[in-house]
């Protein structure tokens, strides 16, 4: 490991920082020459950091072994620990055809003479190693993912932290692909830290999330207990709390297989090696059949939502229901031991319905202390999905209520509306973050303009809803008449009908007698640009623009999450552009989906980005950059370009020939704005028709306005 030379004592922690960040970003550019999709690569890079880290872990055993001279013996010894076949690096597509043929059957072959035995630990190999694979199909290729891998240190706290955080963006990007598929949604970092903040998991305790889809939770509450900054615990720490950490502590079901290795991935990066995580279906467990000694001190989850159970296993539960929210609650409220802490995300249907809702939420405060409510921003889990979340705090008493008194007595409120994030699908960070406010005021359940306090009583007089209505913002209800609901929700389908008839009219509208010449793109510009000479001798420490592929936006066409880096970053191994070249994804399926972007506001007016972007410079100020682009992101265009693929299925590309040979229409400048100004019209009324329908869907999925403002005529008797 390098050292960097400076007086700063933290030198050498930074330096390696920057060394991790680029050996993980250089093992993702290399699975993006692949042809990996972001997705794929994250599961690729999970199971070669799994074995890399046990392997790392079977030496420290051996070691620790051999210093008390007892023995050890490895799990995965000889050509198949990590250390053996991983160093032949040079016979490429031999260690290729080993790690194939050979060593995935000894991860995922159930026979003992094969396999890894029958013990949890070889069952756990088996769940990973049967539900992922290899994604490097070429030797050469492979080789050089794990040479980067090798260069990781998992025995190191630095390398460790670091690469979880990556890991846990890596994550995130995940799960912004997979936009809330089936109702999960990538719980934000900021909120799982506000949660364990309050429930203030220990040592000694089993924390528990029964949907641990990556270990948010989990992998946070490990990072509370170490952290004498949060937990004044921490500092008391002796050898054997840690040891009991690691088998003792931490426990979770996932559903999907994928989900699974990522979550047990990212706990090994929380060091935490051996976490009871099982692969399983929570709500097939019977909730009335768990035991005392099965439960949990601390229960930590954001549920999926929004799903359809299956009657048969609804009558798992003591209230039937086919939503996977009611279910997740019951099953949560099974879960928790005498004296235990919950800290629950719920969608506001769970806090407002009746039926089963209501029924659980009756139960809830009978037999435990709900004691916080959060209510989170509507945008806050953006961009999966907009629906309204709040958190529930609550508490299992040490004794079992007596009949006739409830467990929970009074119940805090905190309306939060801003978590320091846009509640836009950017979701870029913003001034004037609540969440601090609302753990300073937790503490002592202190009333302001933003919290509350409702007694048990005042709860059930409003028919035991839950969901935070702050009483000293009533000012802002909605009062409408029934007659105002109507017209406004008329007005804005009439809007609707008017932006489209507008659409139609500029659209229908024909040049007549206008015939644009055309020219071959490829002599109107330059196609993949070379460097400037002058690059050469640019300062490493000069800052520019780097592009991945996921930070250009399929839908509109923004370079939405630019990165800034010194030169020295993106020197070698990168596509050059300059501020108002076009950038064109040519790797499948990112040229289907629609990656294209102009480059403005470059640092420097320099930009480096993703080896799959082709590059198209304009000649002159005739022909916009702005016309290239809309012309390259036409469907057709697009459609006709996967007839010009080359190379293997899963990493297929169109060459630069494509678009040289691309016939442009060459109308003049003046022209060119005159119809960009159009597109940009209609595309703004697109926009508005997309911001009224929203605002339709609202009224409709909100009926509060609309059903008051029928009770108050009914009840007045004018219906």
């Amino acid at each position: 490991m390098s050292k960097a030379k400076t007086n700063n004592g933290n030198g050498t922690v930074d330096n390696r920082r920057q060394e991790v960040q680029q050996i993980v970003k250089n093992a993702c550019d290399q699975l993006n020459t692949e042809g990996v999709d972001a997705r794929n690569y994250v599961e690729q890079l999970a199971w070669l950091f799994f074995l890399k880290a046990f392997d790392e872990a079977e030496t420290r055993r051996e070691e620790e072994a051999e210093f008390d001279d007892a023995g050890y013996e490895r799990r995965l010894s000889g050509d198949f620990a990590w250390s053996s076949w991983a160093s032949k690096t040079d016979h490429p597509d031999e260690m290729l055809k080993f790690v194939d043929s050979v060593l995935w059957v000894k991860l995922t072959s159930p026979d003992s003479k094969d396999g890894l035995g029958d013990d949890p630990l070889a069952e756990r190999f088996r769940r990973v190693f049967s539900n992922v694979r290899n994604y490097c199909r070429r030797g050469a290729s492979f080789a050089r993912v794990v040479a980067q891998v090798n260069k990781l240190h998992f025995s190191s706290d630095t390398d460790v932290h670091v690469l979880s955080e990556i890991y846990e963006d890596l994550l995130k990007r995940v799960a912004s692909d997979s936009a809330g598929y089936a109702g999960e949604f990538y719980t934000q970092r900021h909120i799982i830290r506000a949660m364990v903040d309050i429930v203030k998991p220990q040592v000694g305790d089993k924390v528990y999330d029964p949907c641990f889809g990556t270990c948010g939770f989990l992998g946070d509450s490990a990072d509370y207990m170490r952290d004498p900054q949060r937990n004044p615990n921490a500092k008391k720490l002796s050898g054997r709390d840690l040891e009991k950490l690691q088998s003792g502590t931490f426990f979770g079901l996932e559903l999907k297989p994928l989900t699974y290795l990522l979550g047990t991935m990212n706990m090994i990066l929380h060091g935490i090696e051996s976490a009871n995580l099982e692969l399983a279906n929570t709500l097939e467990i019977h909730s009335e059949n768990i035991g005392e000694k099965e439960k949990y001190d601390v229960v930590l989850s954001n549920p999926p939502y929004g799903g359809k159970m299956a009657s048969e296993l609804q009558t798992n539960f003591r209230v039937r229901s086919g939503a996977t929210e009611c279910l997740f609650i019951q099953h949560i409220m099974r879960s928790l031991a005498k004296e235990g802490r919950a800290a629950v995300i719920v969608p506001e249907g769970v806090l407002t319905q009746s039926n089963a809702n209501e029924k659980v939420r009756k139960e809830l405060l009978e037999h435990f202390d709900v004691h916080t409510i959060l209510s989170l921003p509507a945008g806050c889990f953006l961009p999966y999905t907009n629906v309204k979340t709040s958190v529930v705090f609550f508490d299992r008493p040490k004794e079992a209520n007596v009949k006739g008194k409830w467990a929970t007595k009074n119940v805090w409120f905190y309306d939060l509306s801003n978590d320091g994030f846009e509640c836009k699908t950017s979701r870029k960070p913003i001034q004037g973050n609540q969440l601090p406010d609302f753990l300073l005021k937790q503490a002592t359940k202190a009333e302001s303009e933003n919290s509350w306090s409702l007694t048990l009583a005042e709860i059930e007089a409003n028919g035991f809803e839950l969901a935070a209505r702050n009483p000293k913002r009533e000012h802002e209800f909605d009062t409408r008449s029934l007659h105002e609901v109507l017209e406004k929700t008329y007005a804005n389908e009439l809007r609707i009908k008017e932006l489209l008839e507008e659409i139609t009219d500029i659209v229908g509208k024909k040049r007549k007698g206008v015939v644009w010449p055309s020219k071959p793109l490829g002599e109107v510009s330059q196609i993949n640009p070379r460097r400037p000479a002058e690059l050469r001798s640019l300062a490493d420490s000069h800052i520019v623009t780097f592009v991945p592929m996921p930070a250009v936006n399929q839908y509109t066409g923004a370079i939405d999450q630019a990165e800034l880096r010194p030169f020295s970053e993106v020197r070698k191994g990168f596509t050059y552009f300059a501020e108002g070249d076009v950038i064109f994804a040519k790797i499948t399926p990112c040229m289907q989906n629609g990656k294209c972007a102009v480059a403005r506001n470059l640092s420097n007016e320099l930009g480096f980005g993703s080896t799959e972007f082709h590059v198209v410079r304009p000649n002159s100020d005739e022909l916009k950059a702005e016309w290239i682009w809309h012309f390259l992101r036409r469907v057709q265009f697009r459609i006709e370009g996967t007839h010009q693929f080359r190379g293997a299925v899963g990493q297929q590309r169109v060459p630069a020939a494509y678009l040289e040979e691309a016939e442009i229409p060459l109308p003049s400048p003046a022209e060119q704005m005159r119809v960009l100004r159009l597109v940009a019209s209609v595309l703004n009324r697109i926009s508005d028709i997309e911001e009224l329908k929203a605002e339709i869907c609202g009224s409709r999925v909100h009926l509060e306005a609309l059903r008051d403002a029928v009770l108050r005529k009914a009840f007045a008797g004018e219906l």
